[in-house]
C-alpha cells in the first residue's frame, strides 16, 4: 500500500518525488518515534463542524514515525453516527453495521506518511460504496478485492506538507454521503497501532 517507487530516498527533512511521481515523502516538523502521548487510543467524539481535534490527531500520527505494533503501520479510524433500525430497514442496505467505518492508512511500515493516502471504507454500502461518494478534487475511489478504497492524492493537499485538514475534510465527508441523514454530531474516531495488513 505504501512503497516508495526505484529511486526514491529519504532524507530527513526534504521532500522527495521518485521518478514516476507515484510517491512522495512529506516533510514534518518535530517528527518523533511513537505516537505521542497525548494521542489515546480510545475514541473521541467530534462533529462535522469543527475537526480540529481529529485534525491535530492525524497530525501527530503523520510526524511520529510510528509504524505501530505489528511493524504495520498506524491507522486512524473514524466513525460515523449509527443508523437507526428504521434507517437501516427502509435503505435496503447490504450489511446490518450499527456504524460506517474509515480506516486511514497514516503511516506506512517504516512509519513514514505520504501521497497517496489510502482509506479503507467498512460500510452499509459494502464493495460499492465508492459509487455513492461525490467526487472530490484530487482524490480517487476504488473497489480491491472487494473493499472500497479512497485515496487522497497529493494534488489535492492545499499546503506543501501534509495536509491533514483535507484529509480529515474528505474522509468524513465521504462517510456523510453513505449515511441516510448526513448528521453532523455523533462522530468518534481513535487511533490503531495494532494494525496487521495484508
Amino acid at each position: 500500500m505504501f512503497e516508495a517507487a526505484a529511486g526514491a530516498t529519504s532524507d530527513s527533512g526534504t521532500r522527495q518525488i521518485s521518478a514516476d511521481r507515484s510517491w512522495r515523502w512529506i516533510p514534518i516538523a518535530g517528527s518523533m518515534i511513537g505516537v505521542p502521548d497525548n494521542v489515546s487510543a480510545s475514541w473521541t467524539t467530534f462533529t462535522r463542524r469543527d475537526l480540529r481535534v481529529l485534525t491535530d490527531v492525524l497530525r501527530a500520527v503523520a510526524a511520529s514515525g510510528d509504524a505501530g505494533r505489528h511493524g504495520h503501520g498506524v491507522e486512524v479510524v473514524i466513525e460515523s453516527p449509527p443508523l437507526r433500525i428504521w434507517e437501516r430497514v427502509f435503505r435496503l442496505r447490504q450489511r446490518r453495521r450499527e456504524r460506517d467505518s474509515a480506516r486511514i492508512a497514516v503511516t506506512n511500515a517504516d512509519g513514514h506518511c505520504g501521497y497517496p493516502v489510502h482509506v479503507r471504507l467498512d460500510t452499509t454500502h459494502g464493495a460499492v460504496a465508492a459509487k455513492h461518494i461525490a467526487r472530490r478534487p484530487g482524490w480517487a475511489t476504488s473497489n480491491t478485492a472487494g473493499q472500497a478504497i479512497l485515496m487522497m492524492k497529493a494534488r489535492a493537499a492545499a499546503t506543501a506538507g501534509y495536509d491533514a485538514l483535507e484529509l480529515a475534510t474528505g474522509t468524513v465527508d465521504a462517510l456523510a454521503d453513505l449515511h441516510w441523514r448526513e448528521p453532523m454530531r455523533g462522530w468518534r474516531f481513535r487511533v490503531d497501532r495494532m494494525v496487521i495488513r495484508t
